[in-house]
């Protein structure tokens, strides 16, 4: 009878032991896949952040570049606008007009538009 009882007890061990090998696989198999789920929605929502940004980065710089246009098409109709326009232009009105064939020729028959030409070496 001690030998029947001796027996049960070590298959009860046996079985406890086997169960709970068991249990640490499957708690192992359990990290693993929750590891998985994890890094998988780390990465979805890393992915989803950066469209978000570049969505709003995107949208920024878009309204940024019609508010620019707009300022700028503005400023061109103002009246206070219209006056340094007319500086410029008359500017380069007087500048193309230095630049002009004739004064050039002028220049090269009196000899002012030569290289060698100094200042009071005449």
């Amino acid at each position: 009878m001690t030998q029947a009882v001796e027996k049960a007890r070590s298959e009860g061990q046996r079985l406890l032991d086997q169960a709970r090998a068991a249990a640490e696989t499957l708690a192992a198999k359990r990290a693993t896949a929750l590891r998985a789920e994890s890094a998988g929605l780390y990465e979805s929502l890393a992915k989803r952040t950066q469209q978000e940004v570049f969505a709003i980065a995107r949208k920024t710089l878009t309204d940024l570049a019609a508010a620019a246009w707009r300022i700028a098409c503005a400023r061109r109709s103002w009246p206070d606008c219209r006056p340094r326009c007319q500086r410029k232009q008359a500017l380069g009105k007087s500048l193309r007009q230095v630049r002009s064939p004739r004064l050039c020729a002028a220049r090269l028959s009196s000899g002012r538009g030569t290289r060698g030409h100094t200042e009071g070496s005449e």
